[in-house]
């Protein structure tokens, strides 16, 4: 398997074709980096994306707006370790609600494997365990989670249909 070169991500442009990469995928992986000492608030400082086929990106939210990057991950499934600041970010960022996550260190105490445990102990736990426990748990556990979403979004079409 060759390994893709993780893209940096700086300006508008750059930004744009990674929307446009990202725009296909259902599930992306995503890990933010803030500076919260002395704030109100979090300053996000760095977000980074990956997809299931290998493809990774950094983002630095300081050289461009992320605004639009935001947005264009609210309709995806997010995959986190540790995420409500995350995703918190993100929201914020987006102007709109990130509906649908996946946080894979609830998703592993869920499991059995420790809560709260590092993403690197759980990637260990799931390597030596046969199978992969919390890769097939958590396969199964989004395939369930698209197909109910499937489902009531075809109930919410059918209501509104019903009061047009």
């Amino acid at each position: 398997m060759t390994s893709t070169p993780t893209g940096l991500v700086r300006t508008d442009g750059a930004r744009e074709k990674l929307i446009d990469e990202l725009s296909s995928e259902t599930c992306v992986a995503v890990d933010t980096e803030v500076h919260a000492e002395r704030r109100y608030a979090p300053e996000l400082m760095l977000v980074q994306l990956a997809t299931d086929d290998g493809r990774s990106w950094v983002v630095d939210p300081l050289a461009t707006d992320i605004g639009p990057l935001a947005k264009a991950l609210a309709d995806k499934t997010l995959l986190v370790h540790s995420g409500q600041v995350d995703i918190e970010l993100l929201a914020d960022e987006a102007d709109q609600p990130m509906t649908r996550a996946i946080d894979v260190q609830i998703a592993g105490g869920l499991l059995g494997l420790g809560y709260p445990t590092r993403l690197d102990a759980l990637v260990l736990a799931d390597a030596v365990e046969p199978r992969g426990k919390l890769r097939v748990h958590l396969g199964l556990a989004l395939e369930q989670l698209v197909h109910e979403v499937a489902q009531r979004e075809a109930v919410r079409d059918r209501v509104v249909d019903l009061h047009v």
